[in-house]
């Protein structure tokens, strides 16, 4: 499903792009309070979603998704058969584990929770989404407790 405004640009190659989001996983696990950081998350989010807009709007006009599709598990892997809708949905994926991660991130670094038990649950956030979100916060309170010091900013 070519881009209109880049209609030469394969499917594969935006495919690709989404890896784009990988420095920033590093970048959040070793730098997590670090400007550049943060501009590199934001940016990389901005970019994913215009691309998951420029993916999604054309399917939407052109009638390639049926919305009742979403209403029935069987709907949704019809749904999810699909080229149209995998590369916007893998985007999507990507760009909100991302945002996540940049809340654990955050948070971890409010809560003085170190870094190398933070990284795990980014992987985890980066891999498995839900999953890593649902660790952290299970385990924020009790690490920051035990690694309690005045507030950062």
């Amino acid at each position: 499903m070519p881009l209109p405004f880049l209609p030469q640009v394969p499917d594969e190659q935006l495919f690709q792009t989404v890896n784009l989001v990988i420095p920033c996983w590093i970048m959040l696990a070793i730098f997590p309070n670090n400007k550049m950081t943060k501009l590199l998350v934001i940016l990389s989010s901005l970019f994913f979603c215009a691309l998951y807009a420029s993916l999604l709007i054309p399917m939407i006009m052109d009638g390639g998704v049926d919305f009742k599709d979403f209403m029935s598990l069987q709907g949704v892997a019809k749904a999810f058969s699909t080229y149209r809708v995998v590369l916007p949905s893998w985007v999507h994926f990507c760009v909100f584990d991302l945002w996540v991660g940049q809340y654990i991130a955050d948070d971890a670094w409010k809560r003085n929770v170190p870094r190398i038990l933070t990284a795990p649950m980014l992987f985890l956030n980066m891999m498995a989404g839900p999953v890593g979100l649902g660790t952290y916060l299970l385990v924020r309170a009790p690490l920051s407790s035990v690694f309690s010091k005045p507030k950062r900013a």
